[in-house]
């Protein structure tokens, strides 16, 4: 999974020390965490706004389930049944890149049909934008695959579980600076 990085791989560990070293700065200084700092603050009231409960759920549901299946083909026509097979063979968090021939009728397919039990979510969020078309079609999450900081605020002021790709312990730290979650 593009978001989370192996736990046993040296970049994994290296961005959890840097991740947990920054929340102990910033509790130390009396400062929120990362989830409690999102229920802080009403989410924004457009269209696009989730409630706090909403936002742990997902967050919720990505720490029980811990696996996305991400699908990226260059043909509509497989592109649902790959996705299909994949829910078949026992993810229920899954992701639809934008690269995607009709990636968002997709979404809002899978999610009409899934509703509650998958997890569905939108990926190759590039800016506000993009993830204003996926919220629309019905992801719970976005993903970038690079850190976007004013999608992850955006998302971060609406209670919208964004996952920025991430590398480096720079990249990490900013992506904590921004609150994202993951």
């Amino acid at each position: 999974m593009s978001m989370i990085a192996n736990v046993r791989s040296p970049v994994g560990l290296l961005g959890r020390t840097v991740v947990k070293a920054a929340a102990a700065a910033q509790q130390s200084r009396g400062l929120a965490t990362l989830r409690s700092g999102f229920g802080s603050r009403p989410a924004d009231k457009s269209r696009w706004g989730q409630t706090e409960a909403v936002f742990n759920s997902v967050l919720d549901r990505f720490a029980k389930d811990r696996a996305c299946a991400v699908l990226r083909t260059p043909a509509k026509e497989s592109a649902g049944k790959a996705m299909q097979a994949a829910i078949d063979g026992g993810f229920n968090i899954v992701e639809f890149t934008l690269t995607t021939p009709g990636c968002l009728d997709l979404v809002s397919d899978f999610r009409k049909k899934y509703d509650g039990k998958i997890m569905i979510g939108c990926g190759t969020i590039m800016d506000i934008e993009d993830a204003q078309n996926a919220l629309d079609a019905g992801a719970e999450f976005i993903v970038m695959p690079v850190l976007v900081p004013e999608v992850v605020t955006w998302c971060r002021e609406r209670n919208i579980v964004s996952i920025p790709g991430c590398c480096t312990p720079t990249e990490l730290y900013t992506a904590y600076r921004v609150f994202s979650a993951l």
